[in-house]
């Protein structure tokens, strides 16, 4: 042993140990962690339902999928061919209205080909989106709402 403590004999050893340290920090933070799940039901005038799900995961939760369904399960269960699917950070504004349910995305999604509700889904890319979502962030006039 020197005054600084330990005494490893080489750079090696001292390398090892780190990683040792590391991983086990990082894999006892990590077990704590677990997906953020958001949930949203609509209802239409006639009782359809439509839902709005988003989970977001990763070291940062810089992970997220949203899809919109119309599958009730509050299980995280994504099928492409029946759900809208939007990929990414980057969330969207919605308006329930008229038993419509009207999109704002940043990008537009491709229609699933079995998606199937009596509740149309129309989708507009706005102008500015940033713009838009600091109005509906500081204007509650805005019957907008973001997901």
């Amino acid at each position: 042993m020197n005054n600084n403590g330990l005494y490893f004999k080489n750079e090696k050893m001292k390398k090892i140990l780190f990683i040792l340290i590391l991983f086990t920090t990082i894999g006892c933070w990590t077990n704590n962690l677990k997906p953020i799940f958001k949930y949203q039901e609509l209802s239409s005038s006639k009782g359809t339902k439509i839902y709005l799900k988003s989970k977001n995961w990763g070291l940062t939760f810089d992970h997220q999928l949203s899809v919109i369904s119309n599958n009730s399960s509050q299980k995280w269960e994504v099928d492409s061919l029946k759900d809208y699917v939007f990929p990414g950070l980057q969330p969207f504004l919605y308006e329930f209205k008229n038993d419509t349910l009207f999109l704002y995305p940043s990008v537009l999604c491709k229609k699933p080909k079995d998606f199937q509700s009596s509740i149309p889904v129309i989708q507009n890319i706005p102008k500015d989106f940033g713009d838009l979502i600091f109005k509906v962030n500081n204007d509650s006039t805005l019957k907008l709402k973001i997901f």
